[in-house]
């Protein structure tokens, strides 16, 4: 693919992520940053993707009780012997969301993340991992009061629309859990 195909493609993400987006960024929304020192290891059951010299995880629980707050993890690590840059057409590296298994977006409190609508550059340095950990609670949100989600699975899904040295990629992370009563 061209770098201007690249560009334009970028270009129009963008535009169409403006018209729904508002406000936000990973140093605001995600917590996490670069390092491996006190990392913990990524499990083994994390589902992963590739896209070019990166691996992406996404880690959640298999299971959780209806209310109750969890953490959904994604890791991105570099195992290359040079400094990474993956450019995406807003703020955020990355936003998870929660789907009913095979259906339809669940508003669970902790998703639905804005981020800036803005071409942004992540550094990803090289022989690190950098994670972005996000509170979430088998809750949904409404107008009025959180209402506990329902039992049954769910599945978290993070598009990584990213351009990497010039080449657009896309794939999706996803992994299903359990809600319990």
């Amino acid at each position: 693919m061209s770098k201007r195909t690249s560009t334009r493609l970028l270009s129009l993400t963008a535009l169409v992520l403006c018209l729904g987006l508002v406000t936000g960024c990973d140093t605001l929304i995600g917590s996490g940053g670069a390092g491996n020192a006190d990392e913990p290891p990524i499990p083994g059951d994390a589902a992963r993707v590739s896209i070019d010299e990166l691996d992406a995880y996404l880690v959640t629980p298999d299971t959780v009780s209806v209310g109750d707050p969890f953490e959904i993890r994604i890791l991105v690590q570099n195992q290359t012997r040079r400094d990474v840059v993956v450019q995406t057409s807003s703020g955020c590296l990355v936003v998870p969301s929660v789907f009913e298994a095979g259906g339809e977006r669940v508003p669970f409190r902790g998703t639905g993340i804005f981020c800036t609508a803005a071409i942004t550059n992540h550094e990803i340095p090289s022989g690190e991992t950098i994670e972005r950990t996000f509170d979430v609670q088998a809750a949904l949100r409404t107008e009025e009061e959180d209402v506990p989600a329902s039992p049954g699975t769910y599945e978290v899904r993070t598009d990584l629309d990213w351009g990497i040295q010039g080449d657009y990629s896309s794939r999706t992370l996803q992994r299903r859990f359990r809600v319990q009563p």
